[in-house]
């Protein structure tokens, strides 16, 4: 299974800088909606500030790693951009009431919890195939909630858009801007206008009595490391950050809980500059998780099991371990390898299968369906998916306690 790997322009996050552009409701498109829901007494508070569009990245650098981005909502369009996001916000169905009016009437002090569509990094990638290039434009990022008054971060929901295209010849400079236009400002489905909706949709503040938890590990082991150079899988040297994120985001959605940042190491820290649209400047902190997620991928496989006249046909698989404790007592509540296998075919008349994206769909797949599986209780998956075996099902039970509270 050799071809030629996908190349891959883009970068991960590279600081802690993030610039809010406030904005305020006026024009836009929305469809679908059945208007803002009021939070129960048991949430942190039942209205949000809008903060409009954020971006995570070093202030200087947000050029670099969101060169794309920047391009379409850079002047005027930036501005009907925040316009388009505040009336979204404005009639999604939500938990809480979204104020949209904007963060001037928020005095120094004041007990508020604000809200930003935060984006974090894009990646363009570009595979030549035997039926054209691939086009993949992907924007990385988070719906972030934190406390104005104590500058803490209550919430995370993340999120991840992309657009696919396979286009005759290799795309050009306008070939990507269309794609990430598209991105931007298309109101279908899987792109961003929708999925904000869409998670806005879900619980975007904690109960008060809600427990925190948070990916502050992921990691590659040796094997992994390896295979993921080899097959070019990480221009950036940010796997390991993304696969935090990307573990993070079905985790929220499939468990309709609130999560906090993801992070990779302990190097990422817990603080973040918010630069809001006023021009002033604030620390944001990261509170300690009542739960902490380590991942660390094990690698992946790949074996030939049909090789005939019409063609061959191959099973990809991907492992990895996930560990969830409570930091103040130790207490190890799942710590088990999850895997994960699909069936690819390869026609005789095609070209060489390119694994690296099929590797990164099969651990797509795997984040999805283990995180589906904790709550409602998923027996049959976990015996055919978690390891070992024998204690598959009451280690899954165990990390179904620790989800419940933190709805």
């Amino acid at each position: 299974m050799t071809g030629r790997g996908p190349q891959v322009s883009g970068h991960s996050r590279r600081g802690a800088i993030a610039t809010l552009v406030g904005g305020t409701l006026a024009g836009g498109i929305f469809a679908g909606s059945a208007g803002p829901a009021r939070a129960d007494s048991a949430t942190l508070s039942d209205e949000v500030f809008f903060a409009g569009l954020a971006y995570l990245a070093d202030h200087d650098d947000v050029a670099r790693v969101l060169p794309c981005t920047l391009q379409q909502i850079s002047g005027d369009n930036g501005a009907g951009f925040n316009r388009m996001l505040s009336q979204l916000a404005a009639q999604a169905p939500c938990q809480v009431r979204i104020n949209t009016d904007g963060l001037g009437k928020l005095a120094p002090g004041k007990t508020a919890y604000v809200m930003a569509l935060a984006v974090d990094h894009e990646a363009t990638t570009i595979e030549d195939t035997r039926d054209g290039y691939k086009l993949r434009c992907e924007l990385w990022g988070q719906i972030l909630v934190f406390d104005f008054k104590s500058r803490a971060i209550v919430s995370s929901l993340p999120l991840i858009v992309a657009y696919n295209d396979l286009l005759p010849s290799a795309p050009t400079d306008e070939d990507i801007a269309a794609g990430y236009r598209k991105l931007l400002f298309d109101s279908g489905p899987g792109f961003l206008q929708a999925e904000f909706v869409a998670k806005l949709a879900g619980k975007v503040m904690p109960g008060t009595s809600t427990r925190s938890i948070r990916v502050t590990s992921a990691t590659l082991a040796d094997l992994a490391t390896q295979q993921v150079a080899d097959n070019h899988m990480d221009p950036t040297g940010k796997f390991a950050g993304q696969m935090a994120s990307r573990f993070t985001g079905r985790l929220s959605a499939n468990q309709k809980i609130c999560v906090l940042p993801a992070r990779a190491s302990e190097a990422i820290g817990n603080t973040m500059a918010a630069r809001l649209s006023n021009g002033s400047v604030y620390q944001l902190t990261i509170p300690k998780p009542d739960y902490e997620i380590s991942l660390r991928l094990d690698g992946f496989k790949s074996k030939l099991v049909t090789d005939v006249p019409a063609g061959k046909g191959y099973v990809y698989g991907a492992f990895v371990t996930v560990a969830v404790t409570e930091p103040l007592s130790h207490t190890v509540f799942f710590n088990q390898q999850v895997r994960h296998g699909e069936n690819r075919t390869q026609p005789a008349t095609a070209g060489e299968i390119v694994d690296a994206p099929v590797f990164e769909d099969v651990l797509e797949v795997l984040f999805e369906q283990f995180t589906t599986a904790i709550d409602p209780l998923d027996e049959k998956w976990a015996q055919q998916n978690i390891l070992p075996a024998n204690s598959a099902v009451a280690a899954l039970k165990s990390l179904r306690g620790v989800i419940q509270l933190c709805r």
